[in-house]
This record gives C-alpha cells, structure tokens and sequence, in this order.
C-alpha cells in the first residue's frame, strides 16, 4: 500500500467495497513487463474467508 492513511484493514469494510465493485483487475508480472487484466468476478463471505470467483475470455 503506497500511503498507509488509505489501507482498509476491516473485514466488513473490505467486503462492503468488494461487493460495490462491477470489475477487478488483477496484475501479472510478463517476460517483458507487467500487465492488468480487467475481469468479471462474483464474491461469497464464508464467515471470515472471503471467496472470489472469476469470470474472463480469451
């Protein structure tokens, strides 16, 4: 986390802007450089797990 004033560390916080999200891009580390893949995701709170389950194509 670049500036720790803005760290959510709150569990119920977390999820609350999980579940306000449409999309999440996750980062890979390529041959030549990084790259951010934007996907389609659906999140289930299991007590205090947070599961997410990802939807993509090619």
């Amino acid at each position: 986390m670049r500036l720790k004033s803005r760290e959510i560390n709150d569990f119920n916080e977390i999820v609350d802007v999980l579940e306000r999200c449409n999309v999440l891009r996750i980062a890979f580390r390529g041959n030549d450089y990084p790259y951010i893949v934007p996907v389609s995701f659906g999140i289930k709170k299991n007590r205090n797990d947070i599961l997410l389950y990802f939807h993509g194509a090619k």
